[in-house]
């Protein structure tokens, strides 16, 4: 066999294998996980949480122009099943948004994070309430679990609407205004985990070497 050859065979057979140990190794839902955060501390116009963000605990904290609740699980959680990856179904921020046009809330993290999500669950009514909300960061749609219309990357309007949206950037905050009070919608946040680490093995034989991703 040439040096050429036996090139090219190592070359076919790391990617053959890389596939093939990448597919077997890393379950497809992985790719969807989030790391949710536990919230603790209500307090009117301010809310505390924490994300265990792979090891790494990361403080969230939410305020608001306005005052805000809680309830012990999300609204209608149901409606999150088609996401691949589980919700749990715990104790989350609960906001009417009631002061109106103005209306501003904050989320800040105790450090710079990478992709930060937000859950929407029952923003607006089915009455017709229409409840638009702006961001200061551009957003993308990870899940939409209906009734929402999605402007542009920075506005969305639910009508009893349920969501999933991903920051895309490195952020220590994001801004969130709204316009229309409502009965209330419940908001958490989460954060995607690490990237996973891959591991190279390599097996040698006479004529090749077989390079093995895991």
């Amino acid at each position: 066999m040439t040096k050429r050859s036996t090139l090219f065979t190592i070359l076919i057979i790391f990617i053959i294998n890389s596939v093939s140990a990448i597919k077997a190794n890393i379950p497809f839902d992985a790719c969807n996980n989030i790391d949710w955060a536990t919230w603790s501390n209500f307090s009117g116009l301010k809310a505390t949480g924490s994300i265990n963000n792979g090891g790494d605990n990361v403080s969230v904290t939410m305020t608001s122009n306005f005052s805000f609740s809680s309830t012990p699980q999300i609204y209608n959680h149901v409606k999150f099943n088609a996401y691949p990856s589980p919700i749990p179904n715990t104790t989350v921020p609960r906001t009417t948004w009631s002061a109106g046009a103005g209306g501003t809330t904050e989320m800040c993290f105790s450090k710079t994070v990478t992709n930060p999500v937000l859950l929407l669950a029952s923003l607006g009514a089915s009455d017709g309430t229409r409840s638009k909300l702006t961001f200061s960061k551009p957003y993308v749609v990870l899940f939409d679990g209906g009734n929402m219309e999605f402007h542009d990357s920075y506005s969305l309007t639910g009508i009893e609407g349920f969501a999933i949206i991903m920051f895309p950037g490195d952020f220590d905050c994001v801004a969130v205004n709204s316009t229309t009070p409502e009965n209330y919608t419940n908001i958490t946040w989460g954060l995607r985990p690490p990237p996973f680490p891959i591991n190279i093995t390599e097996t040698k034989g006479c004529n090749e070497a077989t390079l093995t991703a895991s």
